[in-house]
């Protein structure tokens, strides 16, 4: 079961001092194609790459954890237009974050609600499925092809541009590894979402009982592109020393697995991680 820690609604301005915007919009040879079978719009078509489920227990002697989110429910919109649509859907669940500061980009859909300090993002619609085919065109993503970081970026971009506004993207990376601290520190200080772009993934659900925390993920080894609005840090004290555990609250894009947390050391490999902004 997640936990959301409240967020006051000054904490809902977009705060801090940013680092300088990074724009990834080179092509290699060896450019990664976003595509997830398991994003489907017929299952009885087409056939999802290897996944499975994965079940495990922590037991523990004591435990503390962190923990920050941007909502108390975030945008976790599915809707596949074409097989192997995780990029556009993506970009649209951070597009639909920031509709709440702008209504106008989701246009005839009303993006949430205040419910106390909490603030509950509304389900997707007929105006946030438009989005997403308007995504999905713009980022030329089709079942065959998927989508490259740079098609997914420049499609996002084009997007907002087309709505009057800018976007900019801060790189959670240091050199070539993820750096959770840049992440964690981009969601926290700065309220942005975070787009992470994964070769193998995971999406799970923790069950916490006395002295021992039950895990259990749906993972698959397919290229897909998720977001993070939020982090959790678990630190253990076990009989066999100490074990830190870090996880992103994600909206995953997988119909039936469409909020979760993230391990970022199960089964996966982040190929690149970005902060972003609409504004």
């Amino acid at each position: 079961m997640l936990h959301f820690a409240s967020i006051g609604l000054s904490c809902l301005l977009l705060l801090g001092t940013f680092a300088a915007p990074c724009s990834i919009r080179t092509t290699g040879e060896n450019e990664v194609t976003y595509s997830d079978s398991t994003v489907v719009y017929d299952d009885n078509v087409y056939a999802p790459l290897a996944s499975s489920m994965q079940s495990f227990s922590i037991p523990y002697n004591s435990r503390e954890f962190t923990k920050y989110d941007l909502a108390i429910f975030c945008p976790t919109y599915t809707f596949a237009p074409t097989v192997g649509s995780c990029a556009p859907i993506a970009a649209s669940n951070i597009v639909g974050f920031y509709d709440r500061y702008d209504e106008n980009l989701i246009p005839n859909h009303k993006s949430g609600n205040l419910v106390g300090s909490w603030y509950a993002y509304a389900i997707e619609d007929d105006a946030v499925e438009s989005v997403i085919r308007e995504l999905h065109s713009l980022m030329g993503t089709t079942a065959t092809t998927g989508t490259t970081e740079k098609q997914f970026l420049d499609g996002l971009e084009s997007f907002c541009k087309s709505k009057g506004k800018k976007m900019e993207t801060y790189s959670c990376m240091s050199g070539k590894s993820f750096s959770f601290s840049k992440a964690r520190s981009y969601i926290e200080d700065s309220n942005m979402p975070i787009a992470l772009f994964l070769s193998g993934y995971n999406v799970g659900r923790r069950l916490s009982q006395e002295n021992e925390d039950l895990l259990s993920f749906y993972t698959s080894d397919a290229n897909h592109v998720m977001v993070g609005f939020g982090y959790s840090t678990y630190i253990y004290q076990t009989s066999n020393g100490t074990l830190t555990k870090n996880y992103f609250n994600v909206a995953s894009g997988i119909d039936g697995n469409s909020s979760g947390i993230y391990d970022i050391s199960l089964s996966t490999k982040i190929n690149d991680a970005l902060a972003i902004r609409i504004y």
